[in-house]
């Protein structure tokens, strides 16, 4: 017979509390943290210590929350292959996905438009010179020692292409195929542009979603970002600029003589005119710049240099930091060292490892909560939420057992429950708080984050749509034979998505949605002369499936 719950046992109760996107505010609050908030706001420096865990990425989600005028935040990691999970610790504590600027892990790349290191920093660059660029960028070293296109180059390599406007389709093909673009029958990556009638797709190298241009004659009738799977619209523009760099911006760097970022290479020893710029001369004015563990980043900078076969182009570490010092910028680390800036040592642990058997975490974490602390698990979806509270209850002794085995504290009464991610907790010791997540009390090494997903477009009813001309006969699975009458945008509530416009008998005309493409399949009869194109609501294309399907059956009993 299952325990009767008490009244405060219901699913809803205590288990939420703060939240991750919380935490933030509570740094500036220690009058060392905003004093070296109020020194970045004069242009000046910082350090900041005691960042152990995850708390780093709290330090930099509260640092972006001070900036001025929502400038950016660069961040700059020794590891590249850090990246990735640190900008996803800033997701989840400050709440805005952060910009990512790779690094090439070999050097020379080989600058192709479908690299997708190349877009991702071509992105970036893009996103600084827009009206609204990204509050934080999270980088490491090797990718700011590598050089970056000037704004002037990115501008000389772009092409706006209006709705009204008239274009040469094919000149417009010779310039993105001289650039790398690479033409497919269906465009599924970044740097691939296709061609079928009047539409024309380009997947930009610095995009994630790809451009549908529809076109009368010459005239650009129609512009839009589409979905790569689901060929839905995204977003109807009036206008949007296309960037192709030649060689993705780096076929210049391996030239003899070629400098970077205001360095000397030079045979005469002079500082060239024409060095090419770093990430570091893209950024704003009043922008700030985080370096975390720098005397790592300089190590690993080293090393990467010494890993290469070929450094031409390659900007030294020394340079790099050089420039990111004309900003106003902070050290953070999580242990102390020297520095005449202003500090501020955070009082921050680190947690350890929950090493016991599954089924006693529960008892372990007890054993880890201190007098009066709290605990705030992040737990990965909602699902994990719900189950980990079901835990928490079951564990709970009843009054009469709590009081007659001494115990000071309930689990479940000292734990708040969040949905989130922390890659590796930490003890704010100040606010007596304990951050982890639910990854780490069970024991799991992998976390699954939220990528865009890409897959290939295997469809044959996506292919053969692209293959579609006005006229061509088509058979919907459903109503039989039809003639396909070209695509038509309809509106359905507060979406708007591309239909197929077929023609049945008695000139009845039905309109298949781009996501239902998968009904619809062209036409490959034997026959010379056009078949005779179906009824909608008569019998004979179900009584022609029902035919087939008998005739399969008896091969099959054969």
């Amino acid at each position: 017979m299952p325990k009767p719950r008490r009244k405060d046992e219901s699913p809803n109760a205590n288990r939420r509390g703060m939240t991750l996107r919380e935490l933030p505010a509570l740094l500036p609050k220690q009058a060392s943290f905003a004093a070296v908030i109020a020194s970045l706001k004069r242009g000046q420096a910082g350090a900041i210590d005691g960042a152990w865990g995850s708390s780093a990425g709290l330090v930099v989600a509260a640092l972006a929350q001070q900036i001025e005028n929502e400038k950016p935040l660069l961040v700059v990691l020794p590891r590249m292959h850090d990246v990735d999970e640190f900008a996803d610790d800033v997701f989840n504590l400050f709440g805005e996905a952060p910009a990512i600027f790779p690094a090439w892990e070999s050097w020379p790349p080989d600058g192709s438009a479908t690299d997708a290191v190349g877009g991702a920093r071509l992105r970036v660059l893009r996103a600084l010179a827009s009206d609204k660029p990204p509050r934080v960028i999270v980088t490491s070293g090797p990718a700011l020692m590598q050089p970056v296109p000037g704004q002037d180059e990115i501008a000389a390599s772009s092409r706006t292409l209006r709705v009204g406007s008239d274009v040469d389709v094919e000149e417009l093909l010779r310039w993105l195929i001289e650039r790398g673009f690479e033409r497919v029958p269906a465009v599924e990556l970044p740097g691939e542009v296709s061609v079928h009638g009047g539409i024309v797709d380009i997947f930009p190298s610095d995009s994630e979603d790809p451009l549908r241009l529809e076109f009368f004659g010459d005239e650009v009738e129609s512009l839009r970002r589409f979905d790569v799977e689901s060929q839905r619209t995204i977003e109807t523009l009036s206008e949007v600029s296309v960037t192709a760099l030649a060689s993705n911006g780096v076929g210049s760097l391996f030239q003899s003589g070629s400098s970077v970022g205001g360095s000397t290479s030079a045979s005469d020893g002079r500082s060239e005119k024409n060095s090419r710029p770093l990430l570091a001369d893209h950024l704003l004015a009043g922008s700030w710049v985080a370096i975390i563990e720098l005397p790592e980043l300089i190590d690993e900078a080293r090393q990467y240099r010494e890993r290469l076969s070929e450094t031409t182009g390659l900007a030294e570490i020394a340079q790099v930091i050089a420039r990111l010092t004309d900003f106003a910028n902070v050290t953070v680390a999580p242990i102390a060292a020297d520095s005449f800036e202003t500090s501020c040592h955070l009082q921050i642990e680190s947690i350890e490892r929950f090493s016991g058997p599954k089924h006693e975490v529960l008892n372990e974490l007890a054993t880890v909560v201190g007098r009066d602390e709290q605990v705030l698990i992040a737990c990965h979806n909602e699902g994990e939420r719900e189950r980990l509270w079901e835990l928490l209850l079951a564990a709970r002794p009843a009054d009469g057992d709590r009081l007659s085995a001494g115990q000071n504290m309930v689990l479940a009464d000292r734990v708040m429950l969040c949905v989130g991610r922390v890659n590796r907790g930490f003890r704010l010791v100040a606010e007596r708080i304990i951050v982890l997540s639910d990854h780490e009390l069970f024991g799991r090494t992998t976390i699954a984050r939220e990528t865009k997903r890409r897959r290939k477009v295997e469809s044959r009813a996506i292919d053969s749509f692209l293959e579609l001309n006005e006229g061509d006969v088509v058979v919907h699975l459903s109503h039989g034979i039809a003639r396909y009458r070209g695509m038509k945008l309809m509106e359905k509530g507060d979406a708007t998505e591309e239909h197929l416009t077929l023609e049945f008998a008695n000139r009845t005309l039905i309109y298949v949605p781009v996501s239902l493409i998968h009904l619809v399949q062209k036409y490959v009869g034997g026959q010379r002369s056009s078949p005779e194109l179906s009824t909608i609501g008569g019998t004979s294309w179900a009584k022609r499936k029902q035919k087939v399907a008998n005739a399969v059956a008896d091969l099959a009993t054969d």
